[in-house]
C-alpha cells in the first residue's frame, strides 16, 4: 500500500492538473443549468475516458427546475465495496470558476489518470464531477448534484464506505488541507455533522505515507481550528454536507 501511494505521489502531474483548470475556466462563468456548463460536463467526461476510466457516463438530473448532469467514472475492484472521489465543475453565475472549482476538477482528472495506472486495489474507487455544488447561488436549495446523486443509489448505498470531496486548488504556495467541517444536523439537540475522526486519521495516515502530508484546517492557526469549526457551524460549504446528511462519512480538501 505505502509503495502504491509513493507511486501514486511521483507520477501525478500538477502541471496538468493546472491546464485543466485553465481551459474550464476559458469557458467563462457556467453555473448549474446553463449551456456552458453542459460543455464543462463533456469535457470532464472525455478526460474521465483518456484517464483510462470505466463507465464513464453523464448522470442527469433536475431539482426546482433546473437540469443538469453529474460525470462519473469508475475504476473497479473485486468487491461491492467503493469510496467516491469528487470535485464539481458548475461555477457561481459570476466567475470562471478557475480556483472554485476547476483547480479540484484538475486534481480530480489527474488522480483519476495516476491511480488507474496501478493494479489491484481493496475497493471501487468512483471518480464523480459534481454538478449544481453552487446550487446556493439559485436560493433554491444545496449541492443538488450530490443530493441527486445519493438518491439514485439505492440499495448499493449500503456498500458506499467514505467520499472524499476536493474544492478550491490553486492558492499560489498554498499548502493542502483537509477540513473537518462541522455542520448543523436537522435536529436541534443532535450534534452537529462532521467527518468522524477514523476518517480523518486515515486520510492523514495516507498522505503521511505517500510523503505529502497534509494538514488539518488552517495551517496558520492549527491550535484554533478545532474550537472553532466545533462551535461555529456551517451552513452550507461543500458537496461533503450531501453525504454527511446521508450518514455517509466524508471529508473536504
Amino acid at each position: 500500500m505505502i509503495l502504491a501511494l509513493l507511486l501514486f505521489a511521483a507520477s501525478f502531474d500538477g502541471e496538468a492538473a493546472l491546464r485543466h483548470a485553465a481551459k474550464l475556466a476559458s469557458l467563462g462563468p457556467h453555473p448549474w443549468g446553463s449551456a456552458r456548463n453542459s460543455f464543462a460536463a463533456q469535457y470532464v467526461a472525455a478526460q474521465f475516458r483518456e484517464a483510462g476510466l470505466s463507465e464513464v457516463r453523464l448522470q442527469e438530473f433536475e431539482s426546482h427546475g433546473i437540469k443538469g448532469a453529474n460525470v462519473i467514472g469508475t475504476l473497479r475492484a473485486r468487491g461491492p465495496e467503493f469510496i467516491v472521489v469528487s470535485a464539481h465543475h458548475d461555477t457561481v453565475p459570476d466567475a470562471p470558476g478557475a480556483y472554485d472549482d476547476g483547480g479540484g476538477v484538475g486534481v480530480l482528472l489527474e488522480a483519476a489518470r495516476a491511480l488507474a495506472r496501478g493494479g489491484d486495489r481493496p475497493r471501487t474507487i468512483v471518480f464523480i464531477s459534481f454538478d449544481g455544488e453552487e446550487a446556493w447561488s439559485t436560493r433554491l436549495t444545496t449541492t443538488a448534484g450530490s443530493r441527486a446523486y445519493l438518491k439514485a443509489l439505492g440499495p448499493d448505498a449500503r456498500n458506499l464506505c467514505a467520499a472524499l470531496v476536493i474544492e478550491m486548488c490553486g492558492w499560489n504556495k498554498g499548502s493542502p488541507v483537509l477540513h473537518a467541517i462541522a455542520y448543523p444536523a436537522p435536529l436541534v439537540t443532535a450534534p452537529p455533522l462532521i467527518a468522524p475522526g477514523w476518517l480523518v486519521r486515515a486520510a492523514v495516515r495516507g498522505t503521511r505515507d505517500a510523503g505529502v502530508p497534509f494538514d488539518i484546517g488552517d495551517p496558520l492557526i492549527p491550535w484554533l481550528y478545532q474550537p472553532s469549526v466545533r462551535a461555529f457551524h456551517a451552513v452550507f460549504y461543500g458537496d461533503d454536507l450531501s453525504f454527511l446528511q446521508n450518514g455517509v462519512p466524508a471529508v473536504f480538501v
